[in-house]
């Protein structure tokens, strides 16, 4: 059996682990993990005794308190083809071999420390780590985001859990092109020790395969999405950040903030940017002004957009006020069919704003501002 020694890591969401034919099992003698957890683990698909993989795992990251980490047994589906000699290297099969690895549990918290310092730049210095194509595709995601946090690509949103209640968490955005690419290019290059998480169990000739993995773009969202919630909300923590009031009077109105922004195609060919600005309600129980309106290039002036229709106004402010009015109309057409409640802007008369009930806030706040702006 020809394998290659390197430690592979994978990202266990809890959805999997929970999951009965997952096989998991903790071999340390310990309390049960939490079920709502993930984690990451440690492995080789050569499946060596746990003593030998904590070894393997001090030689690799010394930094590591190899010793203390809970070891675990789990169900991974291996392509067939890495179990079998050389020679069969190249023949090819719709199934996977489901078995049962040894593998060491590492916590979410000093993975992600440990997978952003980690340095992943391959050298030709024969004293240099390598590392496996799991450990460096899990450094890469890790580094972009943090990236994506410092830029402030994230939003808040919620998922109804019944008709009265929600669940709440803040989701990175991948906004730019850089960005895409940048998560696609890292999905191209990931390799199925990264995640091998088997999509279901068949059995065959009396042994346990799989005809698929999970996808890696969808572990690597889940990753994504759980390890941005967590870095969010423990910054939060020790700020000492706990009450709504708190959300309401500082967090809120950056959020709100990050979501009037201008139109900057329009800008440089007209003169002029076309906003959506949301506001606070006067008091808690009415409801959200949504207000459209346009303003100079050069940030001299402002108007409503509702104004615009009075009187001479275009005519006073705009040139071309034909193609002009063409463009905010659709403008206005096309943001509404992203978000509906646009459309009670354009009825009747043109409306500077409309107002928005809490959960039409809380919708709205689910769309990337470019999304209605560039719409």
């Amino acid at each position: 059996m020809k394998l290659v020694n390197k430690l592979e890591l994978i990202y266990i969401p809890a959805s999997y682990w929970n999951e009965p034919l997952s096989g998991f099992e903790l071999i340390s003698k310990a309390k049960q993990l939490p079920r709502n957890s993930s984690f990451f683990l440690l492995w080789n698909p050569a499946n060596p005794s746990e003593k030998e993989l904590t070894e393997r795992i001090k030689l690799s990251f010394p930094t590591i308190p190899a010793n203390k980490l809970l070891t675990c047994k789990i169900n991974f589906a291996v392509p067939v083809h890495s179990l079998k000699v050389e020679k069969d290297k190249t023949s090819s099969t719709q199934f996977f071999e489901v078995s049962s690895f040894i593998g060491k549990v590492m916590p979410i918290a000093p993975t992600v420390k440990l997978l952003f310092q980690l340095e992943i730049i391959d050298s030709e210095d024969r004293g240099v780590q390598r590392f496996s194509n799991s450990v460096k595709t899990w450094a890469f995601l890790t580094k972009l985001i943090f990236e994506l946090l410092n830029n402030g690509k994230f939003i808040p949103i919620l998922e109804p859990i019944t008709r009265e209640r929600y669940t709440s968490q803040w989701r990175l955005l991948l906004k730019s092109q850089e960005d895409k690419d940048r998560f696609k290019s890292i999905l191209n290059n990931s390799s199925w020790p990264a995640f091998c998480l088997p999509i279901n169990f068949i059995r065959v000739n009396g042994a346990i395969k799989a005809d698929g993995l999970w996808h890696p773009s969808h572990v690597f969202s889940i990753f994504m999405d759980n390890t941005g919630d967590y870095l969010i909300r423990s910054t939060l923590d020790k700020s000492d950040f706990r009450t709504f009031k708190e959300f309401y009077e500082s967090i809120l109105p950056m959020l709100i903030k990050n979501w009037t922004q201008s139109a900057q195609g329009l800008t440089l060919k007209h003169g002029f940017t076309f906003n959506l600005e949301l506001k606070y309600p006067k008091k808690p129980e009415d409801d959200w002004p949504l207000s459209f309106w346009l303003s100079l290039q050069d940030g001299t002036k402002s108007i409503p957009l509702n104004e615009l229709w009075e009187s001479n106004s275009i005519k006073r402010n705009f040139e071309n006020d034909g193609q002009f009015l063409e463009i905010i109309l659709r403008a206005l057409g096309a943001a509404s069919k992203i978000f509906p409640p646009i459309k009670r802007a354009l009825l009747e008369t043109i409306k500077g704003e409309i107002h928005l009930t809490s959960r039409e806030v809380m919708d709205f706040l689910r769309y990337p501002k470019d999304l209605l702006i560039q719409s």
